[in-house]
């Protein structure tokens, strides 16, 4: 038995989109595409995107998330390997999410006043969000021979192509921003 796309996204909480930008990366691939062209998901598939928006919601990107199941061998296993990288106490905790709050901030106050991507203030942030993404564990960004620079540039584009993460940038114009400031700094530096 498997569900149409439509279906899933809505009980799930996503987007048609968001589920197709999976399928295309090859992140969550559907049980059948119908005559209709509409996208039908089973039950291996909706047990691999509950793993996928659990691991978005603990911070991490979809390339990471795509290099985490990749590599897992069982769902056991790969809560152990989640917990272990997100074993931090409570005062870390706390300080890694007022650093992603104010980097947020600090990009919508950006994206208000009307800085361009190629600005110096817009060039730090990009610095700072980089440095961000290297502190977060098990990201492509702190994995050993990982392209940071793909995975910076990935993410750059998810943030405009989903709204729902331009949300957290102050809406579509903030989400430009953060996408152009992101590829200048890797183009210039990664």
């Amino acid at each position: 038995m498997d569900w149409p796309v439509q279906q899933i996204a809505a009980q799930a909480g996503t987007t048609c989109r968001t589920l197709r930008h999976h399928h295309t990366i090859g992140l969550l691939t559907p049980s059948r595409t119908a005559s209709n062209g509409y996208l039908h998901y089973n039950q291996a598939a909706l047990v691999r995107l509950q793993r996928i928006l659990l691991l978005r919601e603990l911070g991490l990107g979809l390339p990471a998330i795509a290099a985490v199941l990749s590599a897992e061998t069982s769902v056991p296993d790969a809560l152990r390997r989640h917990v272990a990288w997100w074993g931090l106490d409570t005062t870390q905790k706390q300080a890694w999410k007022d650093s992603v709050a104010s980097l947020n901030n600090d990009w919508i106050t950006a994206s208000t006043s009307g800085v361009t991507p190629d600005s110096p203030q817009a060039q730090e942030l990009a610095r700072r969000y980089v440095q961000w993404l290297r502190s977060i564990p098990g990201t492509l960004a702190t994995a050993p021979g990982g392209d940071v620079r793909s995975y910076v540039l990935g993410l750059a584009e998810m943030y405009v192509a989903d709204g729902r993460f331009g949300a957290n940038y102050g809406r579509a114009g903030g989400a430009g921003l953060v996408r152009g400031a992101l590829v200048i700094f890797a183009e210039r530096g990664l």
